[in-house]
């Protein structure tokens, strides 16, 4: 396990909750995420942001095109399962794209011709085991907006989130690890221990919660 970096109490501290653009919030619509759904509303979510931030757009993300698109994409390409959930997703978005919800539900419906496309010009993997690297994401959070990450759950993980305690991955010998990801919309630290703040978007629990970055074993930001 890597040794916990600190940092001083009064380090940088920054946000995107409560913050707006181009008249609307930053960050988007509560969806409320089944459990094993969490790769496709992570992604999303934090697209949606950056592209209201970037390039001024208002509108909902169709999440179940993403889904279906991931799994007719990992029927034919086998080399796509080399990678991790939300690589994939991410590569499906810069080779293909994704339509508004609204626009997709059209279709669905044959009302509408033509399915505009929303893709992005790649993604950046950060190298979590490395400070420089840590220190560049952040960096990056500030200028762009919300990342991606994931981390192991563990027995602890729903008593932090409801409780508001910053969650730590509890590692437990012979026991399958499951991953989680998550949006990320926020860093900032709890007794000299960084923590990334994330999107909690599951019915009756806090708005957000937090995890250590020790804990985080993948980071992305999306670029543009």
């Amino acid at each position: 396990m890597r040794p916990v970096q600190k940092y001083k109490r009064n380090y940088r501290r920054f946000t995107w909750t409560n913050r707006t653009a181009n008249g609307a919030p930053v960050l988007t619509r509560r969806r409320n995420t089944p459990k094993d759904e969490c790769s496709f509303y992570s992604v999303i979510a934090a697209l949606e942001s950056n592209m209201r931030l970037q390039r001024g757009f208002v509108d909902n993300l169709s999440i179940k095109y993403l889904k279906q698109k991931r799994k007719k994409v990992l029927s034919a390409d086998v080399e796509m399962t080399k990678f991790g959930k939300v690589e994939q997703l991410l590569k499906i978005l810069k080779e293909i794209g994704v339509p508004s919800e609204h626009i997709y539900n059209l279709i669905l419906q044959r009302q509408c011709p033509v399915c505009p496309m929303h893709k992005i010009s790649g993604y950046k993997k950060y190298d979590v085991s490395k400070p420089m690297h840590i220190r560049a994401a952040l960096e990056r959070h500030l200028k762009h907006g919300p990342m991606v990450a994931v981390f192991w759950i563990s027995a602890n993980y729903d008593e932090c989130m409801k409780n508001g305690a910053v969650y730590r991955f509890i590692h437990i010998r012979g026991k399958v690890r499951i991953s989680h990801e998550v949006c990320v919309v926020n860093f900032g630290i709890e007794e000299d221990v960084p923590f990334l703040l994330f999107r909690l978007d599951i019915a009756g629990w806090p708005e957000f919660g937090r995890v250590e970055m020790q804990s985080v074993i993948e980071l992305y930001g999306i670029n543009m």
